[in-house]
């Protein structure tokens, strides 16, 4: 694992295979894409991202290997970032996100009046 300031880096997280597998869950969920909104609030704000989005949950999870698999990794994350710098993580929300030629997600912070501190780490 490779650490610097704000962000580290995990070299082959993800098998070919897996990737593979996880693009495939992509191709099978297309039709379950919308546009992504921001905020609590759900504001579809076309200025500030352009992406569209499948947010992966339990039940999308349980009819998909890869999705299993990938899920699993997470956890053992999630479990060692807690054991190594205490920071008390409880859950992993995740979604696919698509990215057409020229759609973006303007750079930003998470910010929430509601949440405070809900999110504390990001994976890409």
């Amino acid at each position: 694992m490779f650490e610097r300031e704000n962000f580290f880096q995990i070299p082959q997280f993800l098998t070919l295979s897996e990737v593979m597998g996880l693009r495939e869950q992509v191709r099978l969920l297309r039709p379950q894409f919308r546009a992504a909104t921001i905020g609590s609030l759900k504001l579809l704000e076309k200025t500030i991202r352009s992406d569209q989005i499948c947010w992966i949950d339990a039940a999308t999870t349980a009819a998909s290997l890869p999705l299993q698999s990938y899920f699993a990794q997470l956890e053992v994350l999630r479990k060692s970032l807690n054991e190594k710098y205490f920071l008390g993580l409880k859950s992993v929300d995740s979604h696919f996100a698509l990215y057409h030629p020229n759609t973006f997600y303007e750079r930003h912070l998470d910010v929430s009046s509601e949440k405070p501190s809900a999110r504390k780490v990001s994976l890409v």
